[in-house]
């Protein structure tokens, strides 16, 4: 693990996975190698994973294995996607984790947040401004 707060992200083969590079990123191809350097980094050596990425690489089943078998002291996000959306899996105030169904567009949200893209970034690079309403909008779905 190279750092505290690391992303782990599970890619197909053939797939680099950059839209989810970033600072503490580490891209995986392989499920099982996944599995070992999660519980690797939360058991063994006490890293803080931030969460894990399972980007177009298993299926709903294999994603409730997944979460059925996370380290106890893992509390970071698990976000499954899928072309149509997917499924964000993160913990409960106390105990336990909740399952959020999410929409393609949220989960373009969720990289934007998790990579540290700001609004301000973005609309630097793009030259437009964002509504009030977008900022209203986005502010609603994450409360």
């Amino acid at each position: 693990m190279r750092d505290d707060h690391s992303t782990l992200v599970l890619v197909p083969r053939g797939n680099e996975g950059a839209r989810w590079r970033g600072p503490g990123t580490i891209i995986l191809s392989n499920y099982a190698l996944l599995e070992a350097a999660l519980h690797a980094g939360v058991t063994e050596y006490g890293k803080e994973i931030a969460r894990v990425v399972l980007d177009r690489s298993v299926d709903h089943a294999d994603f409730l294995d997944f979460l059925s078998r996370l380290p106890v002291g893992f509390r970071g996000d698990v976000l499954l996607v899928l072309p149509s959306g997917g499924y964000l899996s993160a913990m409960a105030r106390g105990d336990g984790r909740y399952l959020y169904s999410l929409t393609p567009s949220d989960i373009e949200f969720y990289r934007r947040t998790a990579l540290g893209e700001s609004d301000a970034a973005r609309c630097r690079a793009s030259g437009s401004v964002p509504s009030a309403s977008a900022y209203a909008a986005r502010e609603q779905r994450a409360g």
